[in-house]
């Protein structure tokens, strides 16, 4: 698959050097067949050297594991669609450091746990 790496039973998404100049992503059906592959498709640390990008919708592609904190790196986003996936495990704290994020959806995954206080002093 383009753009697609498999590891040890994971699917990652090959963030391109370049990439981090996109002010705007939406993704579907990124990992359709990872799972009838035995396979689980994660969300990259590498997420957080988007620093000029916008908007990131991942909505509904069947993400697993948790969202890495390292996504608080991604200081000019304004809209963060993770929604409808099977994320696990806490709320990142570092989502707090995104002072222009005006959008966060994370319904639809399995996180628990408290809200983190940060994303009030945002």
């Amino acid at each position: 698959w383009p753009g697609v790496t498999c590891g040890v039973a994971k699917v990652g998404v090959l963030m391109p050097a370049d990439v981090g100049f996109v002010k705007s992503i939406s993704v579907s059906n990124v990992c359709p067949a990872a799972e009838e592959l035995g396979l689980e498709c994660v969300l990259p640390p590498s997420i957080g050297t988007l620093d000029l990008t916008e908007s990131l919708y991942l909505a509904g592609n069947g993400f697993v594991g948790w969202i890495p904190d390292e996504i608080s790196g991604m200081a000019s986003l304004k809209a963060l669609y993770l929604n409808s996936n099977s994320f696990t495990g806490s709320i990142p704290p570092g989502l707090g450091a995104l002072k222009k994020l005006e959008k966060l959806h994370l319904n639809g995954n399995f996180l628990t746990g408290a809200i983190p206080q940060e994303l009030g002093k945002a």
